[in-house]
């Protein structure tokens, strides 16, 4: 009799530890679902953000200058750098 309650004892702390590792995966996999959820909240937002700043006047005003920044490439830092002289210069009238 004690090998049958001996048996249905360890099939018990077997059955206990399962349910314990099925607990923790659910916590893990509910906090993993949590941080999926809060970054797709974030991503629209910011998606959001950047379609309000697109549809903006001085967004729409400026685009002519990004795009010449845009096409210039590492050459608009030459001519960021340069303008300030240039610019002076054409204030001189020389």
């Amino acid at each position: 009799m004690e090998t049958v309650t001996d048996d249905l004892e360890q099939r018990l702390r077997q059955a206990e530890a399962a349910l314990e590792e099925s607990i923790a995966e659910r916590n893990r996999l509910w906090e993993q679902l949590q941080r999926n959820n809060a970054a797709a909240d974030d991503v629209r937002h910011l998606r959001a953000l950047v379609s309000s700043m697109e549809a903006s006047i001085s967004w729409r005003l400026t685009a002519p200058i990004r795009a010449v920044k845009q096409t210039a490439g590492p050459r608009w830092r030459l001519v960021r750098r340069l303008w300030p002289t240039v610019a002076g210069r054409l204030k001189r009238g020389a």
